[in-house]
């Protein structure tokens, strides 16, 4: 952050903290960890083989593959994009469990 030319001024006089402090927004601990990306913003997601169903029937059981993501985004990412939706070990269908 760069300090303007007037709180430069009031800095060099020695009213240190309360011009900075003044600047901007004081964030509590929980509103800190939510914006940096912290416990309170994420979900844990887990992508899963679900195997093959066919109406309530399941044709093809799970291969048991399952892989852990820190946060509800970077699982959607891994559904869609990398995996393309299929299990990597048995290409089957993936699913997402919360």
């Amino acid at each position: 952050m760069k300090l303007t030319d007037n709180l430069k001024k009031q800095v060099k006089k020695g009213e240190k903290k309360s011009p900075i402090e003044n600047a901007g927004m004081q964030l509590s601990d929980d509103e800190l960890e939510m914006v940096s990306g912290g416990a309170g913003g994420r979900k844990t997601c887990i992508l899963y083989c679900a195997g093959t169903v066919f109406g309530s029937k399941t044709v093809q059981p799970s291969c048991g593959y399952e892989l852990k993501f820190e946060s509800e985004q970077l699982a959607m990412l891994a559904y869609n994009m990398k995996f393309n939706r299929r299990c990597p070990n048995c290409n089957q269908s993936l699913g997402i469990r919360k």
